[in-house]
């Protein structure tokens, strides 16, 4: 598996933009990676994620007791969803860019 891939390049469940994020055995699409840092160093434990790939609404899930602490930085929570997902999930603040020259840019 490498990180080499671009998030919006892969699809889901085939983990080739994963990284493990420094100082935390966390592994996150590599362009959530800072801000799952950022939010692991200020205490606020998180339990999954992901960038949505450019393809559906991204997530981070917190442990239950930190969703106060989330909406007080500003973080959206999001609906549940039809599978189920969204307890305890805010929309990351992390933008995924589009790489200039993808087979999907061009006409």
């Amino acid at each position: 598996m490498s990180a080499a891939r671009v998030c919006s390049d892969v699809g889901f469940g085939c983990y080739d933009c994963y990284v493990t994020v420094p100082g935390y055995d966390i592994c996150c699409d590599k362009c959530l990676a800072t801000e799952i840092r950022l939010l692991n160093d200020l205490g606020i434990r998180t339990v999954g994620c992901c960038c949505g790939h450019k393809r559906v609404q991204g997530y981070i899930q917190v442990a239950p007791w930190f969703t106060g602490v989330m909406k007080s930085l500003g973080y959206e929570e999001l609906p549940v969803d039809e599978n189920g997902n969204g307890p305890w999930c805010f929309a990351p603040k992390s933008i995924l860019l589009d790489i200039p020259g993808k087979k999907e840019d061009k006409p």
